[in-house]
């Protein structure tokens, strides 16, 4: 375990890093008050410098985070009947992603531009999946599972 310069999380890595939540793994990021490993759906703490291993939640069978914004959080605008960017990298990212998505997508979208009720346009409930995954805006590829905001919504949503 962790004593000397030995690395808590792997005995061959001779590193450690003792900070106020104990022993942390350079390799490791601190999300909220925990470190989340580089392997996806654990997360690791650390209590009197051992490490901790729990399941995160995943995606399967949730959707809780899609339940309610009624259209993907595209960072566009609708000026005269055509999309344009509102400015930055990330809104060119989601102007170049929707035009390269399918007409149903892209037609769902704008559809449904100005819907902030229901579930997302792109959303199909019956498997709680996104449609148009590989086209999600932005902010969906950057949404932390398991962070304060999807363990709030699954908390609305009643979903385990």
């Amino acid at each position: 375990m962790g004593t000397g310069n030995k690395c808590p999380h792997d005995s061959k890595c001779g590193s450690f890093d003792k900070g106020s939540k104990g022993f942390r793994h350079p390799a490791m990021t601190r999300v909220g008050g925990d470190y989340n490993t580089s392997t996806p759906n654990r997360r690791a703490s650390f209590y009197e410098g051992r490490m901790i291993e729990s399941t995160t939640p995943t995606c399967d069978d949730c959707g809780a985070c899609c339940l309610n914004v009624g259209n993907p959080p595209f960072l566009l605008d609708m000026k005269e009947g055509t999309l344009r960017c509102v400015g930055g990298s990330d809104s060119r990212a989601d102007f170049h992603r929707l035009l390269e998505a399918p007409t149903e997508a892209r037609a769902a979208y704008v559809k449904n531009l100005n819907s902030t009720k229901g579930p997302c346009s792109w959303l199909d409930v019956a498997t709680r999946r996104c449609r148009h995954y590989e086209f999600r805006p932005d902010i969906c590829r950057n949404f932390e599972i398991g962070g304060r905001w999807c363990s709030e919504q699954r908390i609305l949503h009643q979903i385990g």
